[in-house]
């Protein structure tokens, strides 16, 4: 799909699911698509994104499209480096957070392909589902305990992006090909 074809199907979607006026949330932004439709709908919006590249990317964009921004000295856009802590989530030591997590995973690593047995809580190594590099809490709403040998592999990579890459690794059937 071009651009200009990918740019009217936002396009057509925020024009058919909201009225001028309406408020457009796009929680992952990347490039502003849905932010500068919405915009050229006489629409109020709001774009969020966890990567701080797009902060760059964003105002540009809207610069560009919208004219919006021109005559502001500020930073329109706001990439926050720290997000606020919840307050709403009591601080749990490591010691109980891996008993807890030990027991929500069933006893287990928390990579469902993983085919560890036996492990311990203790035996768990606690990581961030997104990691703190990329604006992720610090606290058990973003936690989950790994074997060693899964939280060496994961490394720094985001939850779903890991997951992806060990579904990847299983056996599959072929497709295609002599039968």
């Amino acid at each position: 799909m071009e651009d200009a074809e990918a740019f009217e199907l936002y396009r057509r979607i925020v024009e058919v699911s909201s009225n001028e006026g309406d408020l457009v949330i796009d929680p992952f932004a990347g490039c502003a698509t849905t932010c500068v439709a919405a915009e050229q709908l006489q629409r109020r919006w709001i774009g969020v994104d966890i990567d701080p590249v797009t902060e760059t990317v964003t105002l540009d964009r809207l610069r560009e499209e919208t004219g919006l921004f021109e005559a502001i000295d500020g930073k329109p856009v706001t990439a926050r480096k720290h997000p606020p802590r919840r307050s709403d989530i009591q601080h749990v030591t490591d010691v109980k957070l891996r008993v807890l997590l030990w027991n929500n995973q069933g006893g287990r690593c928390a990579n469902p392909y993983c085919t560890s047995e036996g492990l311990r809580a203790e035996d768990l190594d606690l990581d961030h589902r997104i990691p703190k590099s990329r604006g992720g809490a610090d606290d058990q709403s973003n936690r989950i305990g790994l074997c060693r040998n899964c939280n060496t592999r994961k490394g720094a990579k985001a939850w779903g992006k890991f997951l992806d890459e060990a579904r990847a690794r299983l056996p599959h059937p072929k497709v295609g090909g002599p039968t």
